[in-house]
């Protein structure tokens, strides 16, 4: 899912954690609350089904990329990103742990660091994240945000950047997945979804952290996503999918339309059985 549409930086930016890690590129602002894996897979399961490479195309076949996730059992160690379009340019994500919890995640643009997040948590829920970034000039920038779970389907997070500017997002959740997400240009995001599993649902860590990005950690996948706001472009993401024997989804197809746009994205994944 993207915000807006993509320029080639810009889905550099997004491939790497908004669009490859949290929910399979496609999977909207969505966030799993339940800290059970639903499929009842353990760390040391020899069953668990994890994606080990995600082929997309963006922008009507414009651009592509292709990720490779590697695991120490179902904990993310790293992923990294190959673009054909820029002469094979890699960009990596390395993560680090502290027991079931992703600590700290590290994005890196050639060898050197233009990305950082941390977090923390209590009772299993996230508290904090700190996300310290740095644009091509070299300038940096902090933002941190914290989480106020009102209760078990209603979070409000709260994120301050560098000029102590601040948003505020509220978010709720049914059957694990979020249903809308209000903070846009005095709108909202609203959701459907199918029943089958998400990608990313056996990965170790993963929905504790993934609430403020705009491309997160569901459940089941999204149908659809609308966006109602005051903005004249309101858009509209449709999703399509086919399916594994195990009921993962093995190719999503995106398009999205608002005003001024019809854009239609591909992304293919490949499991580890």
């Amino acid at each position: 899912m993207q915000i807006n549409q993509l320029n080639l930086n810009t889905l550099k930016q997004l491939n790497t954690m908004k669009k490859i890690l949290f929910a399979s590129l496609v999977m909207g602002s969505i966030f799993s609350c339940s800290d059970d894996d639903s499929n009842g897979n353990g760390e040391n399961n020899p069953d668990t089904i994890l994606p080990i490479k995600i082929v997309s195309t963006y922008n009507e076949g414009k651009y592509s990329s292709t990720a490779t996730l590697t695991y120490d059992g179902n904990k993310l160690k790293e992923i990294s990103t190959v673009y054909p379009q820029e002469n094979n340019y890699v960009e990596r994500t390395v993560f680090q742990y502290d027991g079931d919890y992703i600590s700290k995640f590290t994005s890196y643009d050639g060898n050197k660091e233009d990305l950082i997040k941390e977090f923390t948590y209590k009772n299993g829920k996230i508290t904090t994240s700190k996300t310290t970034e740095w644009d091509n000039t070299g300038t940096k920038y902090v933002s941190t945000s914290t989480y106020q779970w009102v209760n078990n389907d209603h979070l409000i997070e709260k994120t301050t950047y560098n000029d102590s500017s601040s948003q505020t997002y509220e978010y709720y959740y049914t059957n694990g997945n979020l249903t809308k997400k209000t903070g846009y240009s005095n709108g909202y995001y609203s959701t459907t979804y199918d029943v089958y599993n998400n990608p990313y649902i056996n990965i170790k860590g993963i929905k504790e952290i993934s609430i403020d990005e705009e491309v997160t950690f569901s459940k089941n996948n999204p149908i659809t996503i609308s966006q109602i706001s005051d903005l004249s472009s309101n858009g509209t993401y449709q999703y399509t999918y086919e399916y594994n024997d195990k009921k993962f989804p093995t190719k999503s197809t995106e398009i999205y339309k608002d005003s001024n746009t019809n854009d239609t994205d591909v992304i293919n994944y490949y499991y580890n059985k």
